[in-house]
């Protein structure tokens, strides 16, 4: 009887550990969660799309607590830059017009270029929450550029290679890109005189 009761308090006293040991690490997922939220949902969705939010991931995003958020945003934009220059992925280039993008929403401009470079041929349709990536490059540079409403409109189904749109969107880039200036927290460019 001794025995089992032994063997009934180990148990009890291993589930215990293993509760504590899974609430630390929501607690830690919900600090982590909390401190990159001020990146807002499309520098967050740039991270997801490219498993920046996976631990296991070579592109994880874990900066350390002390250090500025949109500043180490922009390092690990930069180190992705770096590692994954020359690499080889099965997905066309769909890892580098991520980077693109994440390189817009760090301040660099001239990103915008290379998404306008890389659109695709025919537009991309969600279906319950698949390919929201696939959509990110239209949809983030349309929502971060102060383009005329116009241009904004359906960008994943209108901004499409050879189209007018896209025409459009470069022929206004090259007209305002001296009077765009970086606004970090926001994460939009805005236009000055």
């Amino acid at each position: 009887m001794l025995k089992a009761f032994s063997k009934w308090l180990e148990r009890r006293r291993a589930r215990a550990l293993e509760l504590e040991m899974e609430e630390r690490a929501r607690a830690e997922k919900l600090r982590f969660e909390k401190r990159i939220e001020p990146l807002g949902y499309l520098r967050l969705g740039a991270i997801a799309c490219t498993l920046g939010n996976n631990p296991k991931s070579d592109g994880y995003f874990n900066p350390p607590e002390d250090i500025d958020i949109y500043s180490a945003f922009r390092d690990h934009v930069a180190r992705l830059s770096r590692e994954w220059r020359g690499e080889g992925f099965p997905c066309e280039d769909y890892p580098y017009r991520l980077l693109h993008v994440m390189r817009l929403l760090s301040g660099d401009i001239s990103a915008a270029d290379e998404v306008l470079d890389r659109l695709p041929p025919q537009p991309h349709y969600v279906d319950h929450g698949a390919g929201h990536c696939l959509l990110l490059e239209q949809r983030a540079t349309a929502h971060v550029l102060p383009l005329p409403e116009s241009l904004k409109e359906k960008p994943w189904q209108t901004w499409l290679a050879g189209s007018k749109a896209q025409a459009d969107v470069r022929a206004w880039l090259k007209e305002h890109r001296e009077k765009l200036r970086w606004e970090e927290k926001e994460g939009v460019y805005h236009l000055v005189e």
